[in-house]
């Protein structure tokens, strides 16, 4: 008979222990329900691969549970994101064992596996890829559903922060300020991150371009740093009446009602004092 293991989170045991390996709702097209679990091969790490991963996920330890099914039976089997095909439990396992990269296999057991087929249960230790098989040695994506609470996530976030400023120390074209500037403004917006070296960071600039300026005054609205704030206010007084529009409208979005004090002698200007209302009448 060929055996399989079936990854879960330690609080899921005694159910698996009492009443087996229930099914699960799958996103594939040829495979809507089932058991996702790996063949049981010689190589451990390739065996076990998806333990990394699912704890990323699931924020808890992951208990390994072994079972066999006959076989003859009839199995899913592929790479994750690619189409599935339908095998023997013993092919499934022959195939795996003679892939030459066998990342990011798996087997789908289109039923409930009772207790009876269980043999062993035992934890095992976080080993694996995260992300995806091939995303040792580069930067994962930062967006927050990527991340979402990843250890070392902060770290992470702070590393690209400061390697974009360093960027902007080797004095760009206004183009390439630009598109660093967006960078940190999806950063710092996404994550709540803080820029405690701001002044020294406007000095990089050049901040008489007003798409730089514009997306500099996001970031400093974002940081919530009064000083920083009072600062981007005086640098828009010398700014078309379309970007003192728009940083009016940034300001009034962030501040709420307390936008308008905080905009000060820039309410008198006309285009900023129709934004400034048009909140006002929304509240």
């Amino acid at each position: 008979m060929a055996v399989f293991v079936h990854l879960f989170p330690e609080d899921a045991l005694k159910r698996i222990k009492t009443q087996g390996i229930k099914t699960s709702h799958i996103h594939y097209p040829e495979a809507d329900t089932g058991v996702f679990c790996m063949p049981v091969v010689q190589d451990f790490f390739a065996t076990h691969q998806w333990a990394r991963e699912l704890m990323r996920w699931n924020k808890k330890s992951v208990l390994a549970v072994y079972f066999r099914i006959p076989d003859k039976e009839e199995v899913w089997y592929g790479h994750y994101n690619q189409g599935h095909r339908k095998l023997s439990a013993c092919m499934a396992v022959e195939f795996f064992s003679n892939e030459k990269e066998q990342l990011g296999y798996q087997v789908i057991v289109p039923r409930r596996i009772e207790r009876s087929e269980i043999v062993r249960i035992k934890k095992i230790p976080p080993l694996g890829w995260r992300f995806s098989p091939s995303s040792k040695g580069k930067i994962p994506c930062l967006c927050p559903a990527c991340l979402k609470g990843e250890y070392g996530s902060k770290k992470m976030l702070q590393q690209k922060l400061a390697t974009l400023q360093k960027q902007l120390k080797a004095k760009p074209n206004t183009n390439e300020q630009v598109k660093i500037l967006r960078e940190m403004d999806l950063l710092i917006e996404n994550h709540k991150l803080s820029l405690t070296n701001w002044s020294e960071f406007c000095e990089l600039l050049d901040l008489s371009n007003e798409r730089v300026l514009n997306i500099l005054a996001n970031i400093l609205i974002t940081i919530r740093n009064e000083v920083a704030l009072k600062f981007v206010i005086e640098l828009m007084k010398t700014t078309s009446p379309e970007t003192k529009s728009a940083f009016a409208y940034q300001i009034m979005w962030k501040k709420g009602l307390e936008g308008r004090i905080w905009l000060g002698d820039l309410v008198n200007e006309p285009n900023v004092l129709e934004v400034v209302k048009e909140f006002e009448d929304l509240a």
